[in-house]
């Protein structure tokens, strides 16, 4: 049941979560490869910044930069609460990564519906065929509108 873990655990971590599993496409996709000069946001060990720093470029033209690790066609998008960072997300990202998820923690700069879209893109460019938003606090509230720019397959959400 470790497959399962991870991911009751991330929900049972944050106050005010979102999970929207999305079946279709959607978003600009931009920049794919990890990035020269990898932004290691003060808490990625220095493997995890060099091959996990990502920045895509959101629908309204501005860059986002996000930590992505592991593979697979299901993808985990998380978003920060509003006094957070990717940082955040980093331990409750290792172990889905470890069994067969993508994951990919956003680190905000305050456009999160376009970030989202675009990471969820991000995620489908990778291989990914089905996304998971999760989002604590203002990071919900993202995931929640993103919801409404694609046929939702379902939706769970906590106070």
């Amino acid at each position: 049941m470790r497959g399962r873990a991870p991911l009751r655990a991330a929900a049972a971590s944050v106050l005010a979560m979102s999970v929207l599993p999305l079946a279709g496409r959607g978003g600009e996709a931009g920049s794919h490869a990890p990035t020269a000069g990898a932004n290691d946001f003060g808490c990625l060990s220095p493997e995890q910044a060099k091959t996990g720093y990502v920045t895509f470029t959101s629908s309204e033209g501005q860059d986002a930069e996000a930590f992505a690790t592991g593979k697979g066609t299901t993808a985990l998008v998380l978003a920060h609460q509003a006094d957070g960072d990717v940082c955040r997300w980093v331990p409750d990202a290792v172990e889905p990564a470890e069994d067969g998820y993508r994951v990919i923690a956003v680190d905000s700069a305050g456009s999160e519906v376009a970030e989202s879209t675009a990471a969820v893109a991000h995620a489908r460019v990778k291989g990914a065929h089905k996304v998971l938003l999760v989002g604590a606090s203002k990071g919900g509230t993202a995931r929640a509108g993103l919801g409404r720019l694609d046929r939702t397959a379902g939706r769970r959400g906590g106070r």
